[in-house]
């Protein structure tokens, strides 16, 4: 992850989701790698940017207790649906 100057992003209400996102598809040792990163799944290019996709979560709706879902695309979901979908 880059550094910004003058940025502090860990205090995006956005930011833990993107950083559990880059984990569970790239930190092996993560408890979900498995799921992710072990199947292939990668991140794209673009939001390996914080900056491009803290503009794609404010653009999209981003609110406080959502969760990103890959569910043929990509969207935010409430936990609870990504938990049915995975079984």
């Amino acid at each position: 992850m880059r550094l910004i100057k003058d940025k502090t992003y860990y205090t995006k209400p956005w930011y833990d989701s993107w950083r559990c996102m880059l984990d569970r598809c790239y930190r092996e040792k993560a408890w979900n790698y498995k799921d992710y990163g072990g199947r292939g799944i990668k991140v794209c290019d673009e939001w390996h940017d914080i900056e491009a996709f803290g503009k794609w979560a404010e653009k999209t709706g981003y609110e406080k207790g959502l969760t990103l879902a890959l569910l043929g695309l990509v969207l935010w979901t409430i936990a609870s649906i990504k938990e049915y979908k995975r079984k």
